[in-house]
């Protein structure tokens, strides 16, 4: 995170949390609306990145959730077989990824995948294994040892593999690199998959780092190094240090449970990396979790680093509150940040139908979808 997101965090935790407005769901706000909603049996692959959005803007218990959601993983299937035959490697990697996103956080923490799942990880470990990518052969060995736990093959690869990730930088003598290495691996996986394994391990290692930093900035002399390798390294672990509480954050809130957060950051009151703005922020999560404010918040936290979680925060918010239009209007202006103009205009949209007379919207679009 950048630090310009702590200082707008700092401003923004004054406001009070506000009263929801209603508790409609948002599939009834949009028959209301007459906001176009894409059926189950009209999803194809021209249309499926929008049937995406709206099945991510569903709640788990609306009656189309499992069959929408079918019918996503059946195209994105067939999408990841036309790559495979094209020899678009990376195109048939992200239909795997969009399929994994459609699982929920208890689904995924329970590695619970649909059937048709299996072929695209069954392929990205026969692709991927020869490459060494450890992120993405993880990431389909944790869907292959859940949906086939019998199998002694992949859960003999998942060891040997975890095992690896370790023992192959045991030689690397910087320590920075060694740690840094093994966290942004783990970081990857857990950004797709947030499962015990994965996340358990990472908060390991952010202790790890802290203290590992900690004692080699407090017992090396840096100065007089210029702008050489000693100095950025001098650098970069201050940076690590200071973004603790964050990262922590981050984890918690990629398995759904940001408010979580709190006692493993409070481990470091009192050191750097630690983040009062962030603590007042979850505080109030966790007093008040289906007030939908502090999720708009939350959202903006998230927003250099990790779009994706920062859109999933705007749409807990708004599951919460579906006659905000700052939820909305929240998601069009992410879509628009990453480029993605037609989810930027649909939410635009979406944000103007239920407060057509709001100017915030208007001046918000006018830098946007064009």
């Amino acid at each position: 995170m950048r630090l310009k997101n702590i200082s707008l965090l700092s401003s923004l935790i004054l406001f009070a949390c506000s009263g929801t407005a209603g508790r409609q769901t948002i599939s009834t706000q949009f028959e209301k609306a007459n906001i176009p909603v894409v059926k189950p049996s009209q999803i194809n692959e021209e249309n499926v990145a929008k049937a995406i959005r709206r099945f991510l803007d569903m709640s788990p218990t609306a009656s189309e959730f499992g069959e929408t959601r079918t019918k996503i993983v059946q195209v994105l299937l067939e999408k990841h077989r036309k790559m495979v035959a094209a020899g678009d490697s990376d195109a048939a990697w992200f239909a795997f990824v969009d399929a994994l996103k459609l699982f929920t956080i208890e689904e995924i923490m329970a590695g619970q995948f649909a059937a048709d799942t299996e072929p695209m990880a069954r392929w990205a470990l026969k692709v991927y294994s020869p490459l060494g990518n450890e992120v993405r052969v993880m990431i389909a060995l944790i869907v292959l040892t859940a949906l086939r736990p019998e199998n002694e093959d992949y859960q003999n690869k998942y060891r040997i593999l975890k095992d690896w990730i370790i023992a192959s930088r045991d030689s690397l003598a910087d320590d920075v690199e060694r740690i840094t290495e093994i966290i942004d691996i783990y970081a990857k996986v857990a950004k797709i998959l947030p499962v015990p394994a994965v996340t358990n391990k990472l908060l390991q290692l952010y202790s790890h780092r802290h203290q590992v930093f900690s004692t080699t900035l407090g017992s090396t002399n840096f100065h007089g190094f210029g702008f050489g390798e000693a100095y950025m390294k001098y650098y970069f672990m201050n940076a690590a240090i200071e973004r603790t509480s964050y990262d922590i954050l981050w984890l918690y809130a990629r398995m759904g449970h940001p408010a979580g957060a709190i006692d493993s950051i409070e481990k470091y009151r009192g050191k750097r990396g630690y983040e009062p703005n962030l603590v007042s922020l979850l505080e109030k999560l966790a007093t008040a979790p289906n007030e939908a404010e502090g999720w708009l918040l939350l959202s903006k936290v998230f927003l250099d680093d990790d779009s994706d979680l920062a859109l999933a925060c705007c749409r807990r918010g708004w599951k919460m509150d579906p006659l905000d239009y700052r939820f909305p209007l929240c998601l069009a202006e992410y879509y628009r940040r990453r480029g993605e103009y037609d989810g930027a205009e649909e939410y635009f949209g979406i944000a103007r139908i239920l407060n057509d007379g709001e100017p915030q919207i208007y001046s918000s679009n006018s830098t946007g979808t064009g």
